[in-house]
Parts: structure tokens; sequence; C-alpha cells
């Protein structure tokens, strides 16, 4: 469905070239959830902005639905934009019409009579639970209740994409899981592919079938979530990871030499990570008991990723050094992925 074939985004400023975006190669599936992530200045949000042309390439192509963007006219381009919806992380609601003129607005300049664009703007508003608000201002509605009505108004023109510019991020956690179920639903029962761009893990662990993690402009590290959130390669990948259980809590304390993982001569401290062959083994158990070692378990996490269960475990492992190593190379031969965490 999309295609982005080594698209690069270069800005003039005052204090000289600033490169966005860095000769980006993607491809997204149709029907495809997929996300994009990293921190403030990774250039997510020109990437997604350069999909739509919001952002025109300083050079690459952008292919949607087969026809290269970069090569089109303006008219042409802005009638290729009405299958393209987008949703704004602050709404960009019109606050002197109400929701159903919100709604109905890009269907403007179409052929639809004006009984056609109300039956359409209240099918619409009935996808999103908004059929109670048709006729209230923005000024009237939560923050969940009003990207509910820009989603409406992004899928009035029955768009094969929609972009979504971190749409949850100025909302609360609960809101944020009714808006992602949202997000959801709309692409199980339209078939239109989303591309969203956030900075939290957490929204893409929730929705998204793949991922990718930018850093510095460029693509560090993609993937299908599962495999990213079991083995991150990259270190930004790792960071993200690690943000969304307490486990980067652990590499605090490592880093700022907390007394509380200051370890004995006999004693190592071990990251364990599990995935969904072995999350309910009793290979810890095993390992300990066949080594002669003891353990002792300092954080634990287990969490789904799309139904599959990764579980995190950070142990002190104590004993002598061959009885460790063997019962590390024991649990890696069972699919266990082991880092030491102090070296």
């Amino acid at each position: 469905m999309i295609s982005l074939q080594a698209v690069s985004k270069t800005f003039t400023t005052a204090y000289g070239e600033v490169r966005a975006v860095q000769d980006i190669n993607l491809e997204i599936e149709k029907g495809e959830i997929f996300g994009v992530i990293g921190h403030s200045g990774a250039g997510k949000s020109t990437l997604i902005r350069c999909i739509n042309l919001l952002e025109t390439p300083t050079s690459g192509s952008v292919i949607v639905d087969g026809e290269d963007l970069t090569k089109l006219s303006k008219k042409a381009l802005c009638d290729r934009r009405k299958k393209i919806g987008m949703i704004f992380q602050h709404f960009s609601l019109m606050p002197s019409r109400t929701v159903v003129q919100n709604v109905a607005f890009p269907l403007k300049n179409t052929k639809l009579t004006k009984a056609e664009k109300l039956k359409k703007v209240e099918g619409l508003l009935g996808l999103v639970g908004l059929s109670h608000r048709m006729h209230a201002y923005p000024s009237a509605l939560s923050g969940g209740e009003k990207q509910r009505v820009a989603i409406a108004r992004a899928l009035a023109n029955d768009p094969h994409v929609l972009l979504c510019d971190e749409a949850t991020s100025a909302l609360d956690p609960q809101t944020t899981k009714a808006i992602l179920d949202l997000l959801k639903e709309v692409n199980a029962k339209l078939g239109i592919t989303i591309v969203l761009i956030t900075h939290e893990m957490a929204v893409i662990k929730e929705i998204c079938d793949r991922v990718a993690v930018m850093e510095d402009g460029e693509i560090k590290e993609m993937g299908d979530v599962f495999s990213v959130f079991s083995a991150p390669q990259s270190a930004v990948a790792r960071d993200f990871v690690a943000s969304t259980t307490n486990l980067h809590k652990v590499y605090e304390l490592i880093e700022n030499n907390s007394p509380l993982v200051a370890l004995a001569e006999d004693e190592t401290l071990l990251k364990l990570t599990y995935t969904t062959s072995n999350t309910q083994d009793t290979l810890l158990h095993d390992a300990a008991e066949r080594f002669g070692i003891k353990t002792n378990i300092f954080f634990g996490n287990v969490e789904l990723i799309q139904d599959r269960p990764i579980g995190k475990l950070v142990i002190i492992a104590k004993g002598p050094p061959e009885s460790i190593q063997g019962a590390i190379t024991y649990l890696r031969e069972h699919e266990i992925k082991i880092e030491e965490m102090i070296t």
C-alpha cells in the first residue's frame, strides 16, 4: 500500500541545514497497522507528513497504492490526498462548527446530496460512538470525544490509508486505550491501512503489527512488534522496550552504583527473557538444581504482546563461576535469552 524509496527531507534554517529524514526505505502492507516510534526530534512526524506530501521530500519517491505522489500535479495530488486520512495530536477541529459540521466538512465539494451527506456522517458518528453528540460544539467535548470526531472526519472520504500523528499523546491512559481500540475496530471493519507515530512503546505494543524505530532521522530497527519487544537489536529500541516496564529502574540502579545491586564475588546479575515457548516451564528452578547454584529474583515482569507472552526476570545467581556459566548455557539451550547486566 505504501512504499517509501530513498526518502530524505532537509530543512534550511538560520542555523544551517537540518536533515530531518535520511534515506528512508520502507514498505507498508495493505491493511496493516504500522507504527513508527522515536524520541522528540527523531524525524517521525516529518516522515509521516511525507507520506501525504504535507512535507515534500527533498529526494526519493513516495508510492501510495501504486501511484508516485511526488510526480503528481497539484490538482491530482489534492484528489489523491482525499484517500489518505489524517488525525493529529490536538484534534484540529473547527471550534465554531458542530460535530456534524466538522465531520461533514471533507464532503463539501463532493457530488453527494445533502441527505446523502447527513446519512454518511450519521453512520461515521455511529462507528466512533458519538451519535448522541451530533449537535455539540468541540468546546463541550472531552479530549477522547474530540479525537473520535477527528477520526470520523478523517474517514469521511473513504480513505485507503489513515495517518495518525501522535493521536493519543494528549489523552489520559484510559482514553488512550479506548481510542486505540477504536482504531483497531476501524482497521478490522474497513480494512484501512493505518500508520501511527508515537513516542510511547505501550501504544505500539497495544495496536501495531510492525514497528520502525527512528533516531536522528534514520530507521535504526524494524520488525514485527513481538520480535522487537523480545529481542531489540538497537540501543534506542532497547531503551523503549525497557521503558514499558520497571526494568529501566534496574539499569538506573546499576548506573548509580546502588547498594541494592552490589554483588559479592560469587554473585552475578542476569537478565532472562522468556518467550512464548518457555514462559510456563520451570527452567530456572531446573538449572539451579542441576548446577548447584542459588538464585534470588530481583525483578520480574510478564506481559502480553498481541496475545503472546514475554517474560523478563532479573536474578542474582550465586555460586562458583563455572556452575553459573553452566546454568547460563543450559538456559540458552532452552531458548532463554540471557544478558549479564554487570560485567
